[in-house]
C-alpha cells in the first residue's frame, strides 16, 4: 500500500506568523530624576520572561552600558524565578564590570564600561528580575541632558512605565511617539520618587505582538516606537555644544603648519592642496576609537593626533580641518548618521548622530577622513543624502543625493568555449563613485585569505568550479582608479557533445546583477528597507569553439518602471573561427530617497522575475 504525503497550503507569511520572540519584557518601570544643572539619576526595575531556547542561550545575561567617568552604576538586585517560582538570586561574583566592546574589529580606548549580569537556573519559562540605579554626576557638554529608548518590534512588551520628573527649571523636550501619556500631577506616592516642586511626567507602552526581523530591515531604532527626551532646543544648539569642544582642538600650531607645509610642497593649486592633505590624513592618521572622559563626545587635541598617528572620526576631523586652515581654508565639522537613519530625531538628542565628517563650504564638498578606500570627492553610500548638522555654520546641511550613473560597475568578461566544455577567459572590472570604496574594502578585506580559497569561494556563488587568478589594484592607495581583473578557467559548463544548454557564465567578475536576481524578495514587507541607487552593466563575449553549433540564444529584454530600468541584448556573430556570442545586461537603479517606499518594494518585487528569468536564460548548442 503507498501512502501519499498531502502538502498543506504555504504561504510566506507562514514562518511570521509562527514567529515566537527569544524573550519578552513583562515589566519595566524606570525613573528618570533630572536636576536643574542637568545631573541625573535613572532608577531602573524590570522582569523579563525567557520564551525559548534561543532566550535561555543568549539572553541570560543583562548588560547596562555606562561612562565611568562621567556616571556610577549599582545593581540592588537581581535573580531567576524558575517556571516552579523558585527564586535564585544572582551571586555578587555572577556581576562584573568589563570593558565595552566596540564593532568592527578597531583597537579602543574607553571609558565605557558594561556591567554584566549573568542570571543563574535559566530555562524557557524563566523570569529574569533587575533592579538597578545610575546616577551621572558630570554631564554631557557641561550642562545637557539626552536620552532616547526605542521599542524593538522583534519583542512583546507587557507593561512599560517611564516616570520622568524635572525641576522647574529645566525645558524639556519630548518626543513619545507609540506612547502614551504626559504631564501629570503626582499623588503622595509619585511625590516620593522625587524633590519636591518638580513636574511629573509619565509615559507608557505596550505591545502584545511580535515580528521577526525581515532581510535587509532598517534597524527598529530608526522607526520604531520611542521615548526621547532632551534639553537642546534645536540642532543648532547640539552642533554649538560639539563646536565648543572642538573648535579649540583645531588650532593651527607649529606643528600643523610645519606639516602642512610639508605636505603640500610644491602643489600650488588649492584644489590640489585639499586632495593632498585629504590623502595624508586618510592613508597615515589610523583609526582608533578613543571614549576618554566626554570622548564621545570630545576629540583630542590636534598636537597629539599628530604626534600619535591615531584616533577616531572626531580627531581625524581635527587634524584635517587644521591642516586646511593652515593653508587658509574654511571647513566645518559636519554631525551626522553612518547607519541607515536617514532623518534627524523629531527633537535634537544626539540620536542618530554617531558619525563626524568634513565640509568644505568654498567648493561645497563634503570629506570623511576615516573612509580610507574613499577617493577625494567620494563619500561611502552609507553617507549620502543624509542631514548633517554644520556644527562651525550654525546651521543643518544635507550630504548629497545618490546619481546611480555616478556609482557604477563595468565588468567586460571574454571566454573561449572549448570543444571539450571548459571555459577559459579573463575579466575586467571598473568601479566609480561608492561602488568603488565598497570594492576596496572588500579585497582589502581579502589581503589576508588564501587566494585559492577565495578564488572557489567566488566561483561557488553561482555553481561554478576551476581555478583563476585574481590581480586587483592597490585597495589602500585611493590616488588610483582601482580595477579588478581575473583570468580564469572552468570546469564544463556545458556537456558535449550536445544538445547541451549553459547559462552565461559570472566567473570571477563580480556578478552584481546575478546576486540580485538570486535573492528573492520577500512577499510582502512589514518594515522599511534600504534602497540603493546604483547602476551596472556587464558585458560577456562567448567565443564558441568551431565544433559548437550554437542553435539558440536568450530574447532580448526591456524593462522600464519608475525606478528601474534594465536591458539586456544577446547578438550572435560568425568571427571566422566559430560563433560568437556577444552579451550585454545594464540595470539602472535610481530610487527617490535610501529608504524604500511600499511602492519601491513592490516595483522590486514585480522586476525580479523579469531578471530572473534573463539571468537564468539558456543559450543552446550542439
Amino acid at each position: 500500500m503507498t501512502t501519499l504525503l498531502a502538502l498543506a497550503p504555504f504561504s510566506p507569511t507562514t514562518a511570521q506568523e509562527s514567529y515566537r520572540p527569544p524573550y519578552s519584557k513583562q515589566q519595566s518601570i524606570d525613573t528618570i530624576v533630572i536636576h536643574a544643572d542637568g545631573t541625573h539619576e535613572h532608577f531602573m526595575e524590570s522582569t523579563e520572561r525567557i520564551e525559548s531556547e534561543l532566550g535561555v542561550s543568549e539572553y541570560g545575561e543583562r548588560i547596562l552600558s555606562f561612562n565611568s567617568t562621567l556616571e556610577s552604576m549599582e545593581i540592588i538586585d537581581a535573580y531567576t524565578i524558575s517556571p516552579k517560582g523558585e527564586r535564585f538570586r544572582v551571586e555578587p561574583q555572577a556581576i562584573r564590570t568589563v570593558e565595552e566592546e566596540i564593532s568592527g574589529g578597531a583597537p579602543m580606548f574607553s571609558d565605557m564600561k558594561n556591567k554584566v549580569i549573568v542570571y543563574p537556573n535559566i530555562e524557557v519559562g524563566s523570569t529574569l528580575y533587575l533592579k538597578a540605579r545610575s546616577r551621572q554626576q558630570l554631564p554631557h557638554f557641561g550642562k545637557e541632558f539626552f536620552f532616547h529608548e526605542v521599542f524593538s518590534p522583534h519583542v512583546r512588551y507587557e507593561n512599560v512605565v517611564y516616570h520622568v520628573i524635572v525641576h522647574p527649571s529645566v525645558e524639556l523636550k519630548i518626543s513619545s511617539n507609540g506612547m502614551q501619556g504626559g504631564a501629570f500631577t503626582p499623588d503622595a506616592q509619585a511625590q516620593a520618587l522625587g524633590p519636591t516642586g518638580y513636574r511629573h511626567y509619565r509615559f507608557t507602552y505596550s505591545q502584545e505582538n511580535a515580528y521577526p526581523a525581515e532581510p535587509g530591515q532598517l534597524h527598529y531604532s530608526y522607526f520604531g516606537p520611542h521615548l526621547m527626551l532632551t534639553t537642546f532646543p534645536d540642532y543648532i544648539a547640539v552642533g554649538k555644544a560639539y563646536e565648543r569642544y572642538a573648535k579649540p582642538k583645531t588650532r593651527v600650531t607649529t606643528k600643523v603648519r610645519q606639516l602642512a607645509d610639508e605636505i603640500t610642497k610644491g602643489i600650488t593649486g588649492e584644489s590640489e592642496q585639499i586632495q593632498a592633505l585629504y590623502h595624508w590624513v586618510t592613508r597615515n592618521i589610523r583609526y582608533v576609537a578613543i571614549y576618554l572622559g566626554d570622548g564621545g563626545f570630545e576629540p583630542h587635541d590636534v598636537d597629539a593626533i599628530i604626534k600619535n598617528r591615531y584616533g577616531d572620526c572626531k580627531d581625524h576631523v581635527v587634524i584635517l580641518q587644521a591642516l586646511l586652515a593652515a593653508r587658509g581654508i574654511e571647513a566645518s565639522p559636519a554631525l551626522i548618521n553612518s547607519g541607515m537613519g536617514q532623518q534627524l530625531s523629531p527633537v535634537p538628542v544626539t540620536f542618530p548622530l554617531n558619525h563626524v565628517i568634513l565640509y568644505l563650504p568654498k567648493i561645497d564638498l563634503y570629506l570623511d577622513p576615516t573612509a580610507q578606500f574613499a577617493r577625494f570627492g567620494q563619500l561611502p553610500d552609507i553617507l549620502l543624502d543624509k542631514p548633517v548638522v554644520l556644527t562651525a555654520l550654525n546651521r543643518v546641511g544635507r550630504t548629497p543625493k545618490i546619481v546611480a550613473s555616478d556609482h557604477r560597475t563595468v565588468s567586460k568578461v571574454r571566454v573561449e568555449v572549448l570543444s571539450d566544455g571548459r571555459l577559459r577567459g579573463v575579466s575586467n572590472t571598473t568601479f566609480h563613485g561608492s561602488s568603488e570604496a565598497d570594492a576596496r574594502g572588500r579585497h582589502f578585506d581579502r589581503e589576508g585569505r588564501s587566494p585559492e580559497r577565495t578564488v572557489r569561494s567566488l566561483l561557488a556563488r553561482f555553481n561554478e568550479i576551476g581555478f583563476g587568478v585574481i590581480s586587483d589594484s592597490d585597495a589602500v592607495d585611493i590616488t588610483k582608479p582601482f580595477a579588478l581583473n581575473a583570468r580564469f578557467e572552468l570546469d564544463p559548463q556545458v556537456n558535449l557533445p550536445g544538445p547541451s544548454a549553459m547559462m552565461v557564465p559570472v566567473a570571477l567578475s563580480p556578478g552584481r546583477i546575478a546576486s540580485m536576481a538570486h535573492t528573492k524578495p520577500i512577499a510582502k514587507r512589514r518594515f522599511p528597507t534600504g534602497c540603493g541607487s546604483e547602476e551596472i552593466v556587464e558585458e560577456t563575449e562567448l567565443h564558441f569553439a568551431d565544433s559548437i553549433n550554437v542553435t539558440r540564444i536568450p530574447k532580448a529584454v526591456v524593462y522600464e518602471s519608475p525606478s528601474i530600468r534594465y536591458k539586456s541584448v544577446y547578438k550572435l556573430k560568425d568571427s571566422g573561427k566559430g560563433k560568437a556570442l556577444f552579451v550585454q545586461r545594464k540595470l539602472t537603479l535610481q530610487y527617490a530617497s535610501a529608504t524604500c517606499s511600499t511602492e519601491d518594494s513592490k516595483e522590486w518585487r514585480d522586476f525580479h522575475p523579469v531578471l530572473y528569468r534573463d539571468v537564468r536564460a539558456q543559450i543552446f548548442v550542439e
